[in-house]
């Protein structure tokens, strides 16, 4: 789109024209459309030393030059890296097209063809500059992204913790978790600590949608759920999961501004005491969790499933007692794992999960969810993936 010509412009231009006359003209034509950083060349050589000097906005360069050619000069200016983010716009006389389109081929953004119309040059240099402020905006707005993303992704790496003690008799738990983050963040949470009354709390939620927001949807949910384990303990209280997911999803929706939270998150919360081996478990729309041993081979726990945390205000969740036997290990994925994709966009699927989880009935928690994440990595080859992968593993030894 060409802009205006009223009012000054601030970009910086280089005018390569050896012959007198037009490159009067052409500052003329350049100055009255506003710009008013214009400096002039009047040969190859000099052309390109100016431009190795200093960065402008756009070049206007005749292809028709002496001691150096145009066309040479943007080839060499181009292999130098001296215009990587210049546009420039090759002046040509119609009779020497040939000349013209290599230089389109060696990056030139346009051309103007001699004798040139003065609406014509400027709008070529308008358009230009605009084409080129855009696709800045396009790479910052890029990677403002990537940066994002990679914040976004140490954050969930921080979160996903498992801060609890070796396992010894008077603390018979052993346990695992791992979080695999898609390229574009898919919002998994996974996390194990220790409440004050001894038990193990652990927490797995996936945010609805992807990205940043996804991210900062469940770093609130567990904050939430910190804040209500430590309250209650504060006040000499046994958290329940039940009790802990009804204040998280009623804080969601606490914010007067806002009236609702700006995304859902399915979430599983529950309180493992590894001395009697009891599991009190709240889902809120989140899978079921897999109980393992050889004795009860691969089973579900199916815990009433409430709605996902942030989807209604008045949702009710449930408490879901299960019993974790000497030599078992209590196993909670994300959907990443079955929605694993190859490149034929086949999923990996639960069955294929649960025969590979057949095999490993006897594994320690790291030893399994090692062999769980290969088992996807191995389906996915080189496939990008769109959704984390995280797993978190509570064992309870033998003796």
């Amino acid at each position: 789109m060409t802009q205006s010509t009223n009012g000054s412009r601030n970009e910086r231009l280089l005018v390569v024209e050896d012959d007198p006359f037009s490159q009067e003209l052409i500052a003329l034509y350049l100055r009255k459309a506003g710009f008013e950083d214009i400096t002039a060349a009047t040969d190859g050589r000099q052309a390109v030393d100016l431009a190795k000097a200093a960065h402008y906005d756009l070049v206007l360069l005749d292809l028709n030059l002496p001691r150096i050619s145009g066309t040479d000069v943007l080839r060499r200016l181009k292999k130098e890296g001296h215009l990587t983010n210049t546009p420039v716009v090759v002046i040509s006389s119609l009779t020497n097209m040939e000349e013209t389109v290599q230089c389109l081929d060696l990056g030139a953004e346009d051309y103007l063809p001699k004798p040139f119309n003065v609406r014509l040059l400027e709008g070529r240099v308008n358009d230009c500059l605009e084409r080129h402020r855009l696709r800045r905006e396009a790479e910052a707005a890029a990677a403002r992204e990537e940066r994002d993303r990679k914040a976004a992704r140490a954050l969930l790496g921080a979160m996903a913790t498992a801060s609890l003690p070796q396992p010894v008799p008077e603390f018979p738990c052993d346990c695992a978790l791992r979080h695999d983050p898609a390229p574009t963040i898919g919002g998994d949470l996974v996390e194990l600590f220790c409440t004050g009354d001894g038990r193990v709390a652990f927490l797995a939620a996936t945010a609805a949608g992807e990205g940043v927001s996804a991210t900062l949807a469940v770093a609130r949910v567990r904050t939430l759920v910190r804040a209500a384990v430590e309250d209650a303990a504060l006040t000499c209280d046994r958290p329940e999961p039940d009790a802990v997911l009804q204040r998280v999803n009623a804080a969601l929706f606490a914010d007067p501004q806002d009236g609702e939270p700006s995304g859902t998150v399915a979430a599983l919360f529950g309180l493992f005491d590894p001395q009697v081996g009891t599991v009190q478990m709240a889902n809120a729309g989140f899978s079921d969790a897999l109980a393992l041993g050889p004795a009860r081979g691969v089973a579900p726990v199916s815990a009433p499933r409430g709605r996902p945390l942030g989807a209604y205000a008045e949702a009710v969740y449930t408490a879901h007692p299960f019993q974790v036997n000497a030599g078992e290990t209590l196993l909670v994925l994300t959907d990443g794992f079955a929605e694993t994709t190859d490149a034929s966009a086949a999923q990996l699927g639960e069955n294929r999960l649960r025969k590979r989880l057949d095999a490993l009935l006897d594994a320690p928690p790291a030893q399994l969810i090692d062999a769980l994440r290969k088992e996807a990595e191995d389906f996915a080859g080189t496939t990008p993936q769109s959704k984390d992968r995280s797993a978190l593993a509570l064992h309870r030894p033998r003796g």
